[in-house]
């Protein structure tokens, strides 16, 4: 599941500059420390 939600999140960042895609990550590191828990 986790790596499924990174490879989208890898796709979309294509079209996305630098900063998009540093939110989208710390974002995608929150979101993966809650489903782990």
């Amino acid at each position: 599941m986790k790596m499924l939600v990174k490879y989208l999140i890898l796709c979309y960042s294509e079209s996305m500059d630098f900063f998009s895609r540093m939110i989208l990550d710390i974002l995608i590191a929150i979101t993966c420390s809650f489903t782990t828990q």
